[in-house]
């Protein structure tokens, strides 16, 4: 990847992300990191970087009493790519699952260009599809997933029905919307500024199992 100089901040932190699928088990990556010599179009190993890590890809087999979820996270952007990509590759800034192009906030602060609201998307692991439909090629799930949004001290700031999902895959967005209670009338406004816990509880309706993931977000 090439940055133009016209657009290159020495300063700014930039992160990648490279993805591919692999089986279920223990890893180890290692990551080597060498900048080019365009002149001869090769890595200069002067200067190289090396970093190492754990990976533990649970198998099914593991999870059968306990509920999981991927981690957690709010997404900037999720938007369709023409294909799937059949080769692994770098990218800047976001990610990709599927023929997703995926741009994660990794940073959890919500500004007034994310329009007042937040999408968090996510796996259920762990969940049991629907006895009738394990057989088939494309099983159904009945998972209920409660949101809230909690200030500092527990107390609730917006709170939201229950939603059911057929699927084990989470794509949720939710409005930073409050009711307030002023005398006699009910006003709707945009959620303050300050540090919030969105909490999920999730329930597989099949197994029964339960889970709480709570996501620390900050309101600028």
């Amino acid at each position: 990847l090439q940055t133009d100089s016209a657009g290159y901040d020495p300063n700014k932190e930039e992160w990648y992300s490279i993805g591919y699928p692999i089986p279920y088990g223990k890893y180890t990556m290692a990551l080597l990191l060498a900048p080019m010599d365009l002149k001869k179009n090769q890595p200069d190993l002067k200067k190289v970087g090396v970093e190492y890590v754990d990976l533990d890809l649970p198998t099914p087999e593991a999870l059968q009493n306990v509920l999981d979820t991927t981690p957690l996270f709010f997404a900037k952007n999720i938007e369709p790519m023409p294909t799937y990509e059949a080769r692994m590759a770098i990218h800047r800034g976001y990610f990709t699952y599927s023929i997703l192009k995926i741009t994660p906030n990794i940073d959890d602060v919500i500004t007034a260009e994310d329009k007042g609201q937040i999408e968090t998307l996510f796996f259920v692991l762990g969940a049991k599809p629907k006895p009738e439909t394990a057989s088939q090629g494309q099983p159904q799930y009945d998972i209920e997933v409660s949101f809230e949004v909690q200030k500092p001290d527990g107390s609730p700031a917006i709170k939201w029905q229950p939603q059911t999902y057929p699927s084990t895959l989470i794509d949720q967005t939710l409005p930073l919307k409050q009711t307030l209670k002023k005398g006699d009338k009910t006003e709707v406004q945009d959620l303050g500024t300050g540090k919030y816990n969105l909490v999920l509880k999730i329930t597989d309706k099949v197994s029964t199992l339960t889970l709480e993931k709570r996501i620390a977000f900050e309101v600028k």
